[in-house]
């Protein structure tokens, strides 16, 4: 059973990821655009980190940081996911939250995709490294 807390920068560095987490994509996390972000403890573990920053009046930009343990259970990590997003969605009275993922990144297409969200087009060398990304959307 996950349970859920307010997100606090020391979660960053309790999660334990299957990818290199630099320090600086951690920094970013930071933000005080962030309209609000929650962390889901598995125990006294970080299962997953997620948030929405605010861009301008009703609109978002979702992030998410799975654990190594929330790919082994992907349909908790959905279910904590949904529920973070109606929730800010409708708390922040946001009429679009977006979202950017790899293009190589097919698991996390598919889960943006289940989480509602539509692919508006491919942003080419958006990455840090130049690598592409997809626009994701979700609209109420």
């Amino acid at each position: 059973m996950l349970s859920i807390k307010k997100f606090e920068k020391e979660d960053l560095e309790m999660i334990e990821t299957n990818f290199h987490f630099p320090e600086s994509s951690k920094a970013a996390m930071m933000k005080e655009s962030c309209i609000s972000a929650y962390t889901a403890l598995q125990g006294s573990k970080v299962f997953m980190i997620g948030g929405v920053y605010g861009l301008w009046e009703n609109v978002g930009e979702a992030w998410f940081v799975m654990s190594s343990i929330a790919y082994k259970k992907p349909f908790a990590a959905a279910k904590y996911s949904s529920l973070l997003l109606d929730h800010v969605q409708d708390d922040a009275s946001l009429k679009r939250i977006q979202a950017s993922v790899h293009t190589n990144d097919q698991q996390a297409i598919r889960y943006v995709e289940w989480l509602g969200f539509e692919n508006e087009g491919l942003m080419k060398k958006y990455g840090p490294d130049g690598s592409d990304y997809y626009r994701f959307a979700r609209v109420a």
